[in-house]
């Protein structure tokens, strides 16, 4: 019972294990190319858009005068998709202007004290992922304007890609389980016809041999299935059919001896030679031999 289950299987457990499992790496691969040239694409937005900002903050002193244009600025740049946080800065990384008005004038330690304490040393421009991927900053310094209002400082852009690499992580779990489902429906099918065509026949051949072993008769079997396996079958009943020959000949023989060594037993024990023939025809019958005549030559 345990072989012909783990024949039944054995074989859709490994099918199903040799698709599924390329299927699952092959989404992993497709997820990290996704998420890497969604990450480059942000972060070059977010170079274009500071480095934007920065320009037009330098060369326009009306912005530098009125914190309302400045905070226009800030929000135009903010509307764009994945930008969390547009921040102006001065030197000392107090908000100059930002979308909420409620940051003006405070200090970036009291907003955002792990923000303020992994700010870069230096006057470069970085940009860099953060949260294990899943969020950016862009830094960008500022040269004090041309009329001298502005004094210089930081412009800061907050990436946030979470919402859209959940996009595309669902979307790609979507297509893998369409694909699964397809995959699982293939095994099915292969699975189907493997059980036809071979698992059933050799499981067939498992049980004649199961009878030939306990000592019955098989009936022929019918040779079906692949070339190989109608060679097999055809062999099988070949062998059964000589094994049955050769055991009827031996129960036979053994019958045969059987009945000598009885009737050997009869000739030692009785004493009349009426009696005597009548038991030895006796041993003959009860033997299996149909017609018995025991008498002189002559």
């Amino acid at each position: 019972m345990m072989s012909r289950m783990s024949l039944r299987w054995s074989l859709p457990i490994a099918i199903v294990t040799l698709i599924i499992v390329p299927l699952m790496l092959l989404s992993v691969a497709h997820y990290r190319v996704e998420r890497d040239a969604l990450q480059a694409r942000y972060l070059e937005q977010a170079v274009i858009a500071i480095e934007g900002l920065r320009r037009l903050i330098e060369t326009d002193d009306t912005l530098a005068r009125s914190p309302h244009l400045l905070r226009q600025a800030l929000a135009s740049v903010q509307s764009l998709t994945g930008f969390s946080r547009v921040l102006d800065l001065d030197r000392d990384l107090r908000v100059i202007a930002s979308i909420d008005p409620t940051w003006q004038g405070k200090s970036l330690k009291e907003i955002d004290p792990v923000l303020a304490s992994q700010w870069p040393a230096g006057g470069q421009q970085v940009v860099r992922l953060e949260a294990g991927g899943l969020r950016g900053a862009a830094y960008q310094p500022l040269e004090p304007g041309q009329a001298g209002e502005l004094q210089g400082g930081w412009l800061f852009l907050d990436l946030d890609m979470t919402a859209e690499l959940h996009k595309q992580l669902l979307a790609i779990i979507n297509q893998s389980l369409a694909a699964g489902a397809v995959v699982l429906l293939f095994s099915l099918l292969l699975w189907r016809w493997i059980a036809v065509s071979i698992s059933r026949p050799l499981m067939a051949l498992t049980t004649a041999a199961g009878e030939l072993t306990n000592g019955r008769r098989v009936a022929p079997m019918r040779a079906e299935g692949s070339k190989e396996l109608a060679a097999l079958t055809r062999a099988f009943n070949q062998m059964a059919e000589e094994l049955v020959y050769r055991y009827e000949a031996l129960m036979r023989q053994r019958v045969l001896y059987q009945t000598l060594s009885d009737t050997n037993q009869v000739i030692l024990r009785e004493r009349e030679e009426d009696s005597l023939l009548a038991r030895i025809c006796e041993v003959a019958v009860q033997a299996g031999i149909k017609l018995v005549w025991i008498g002189y030559a002559n």
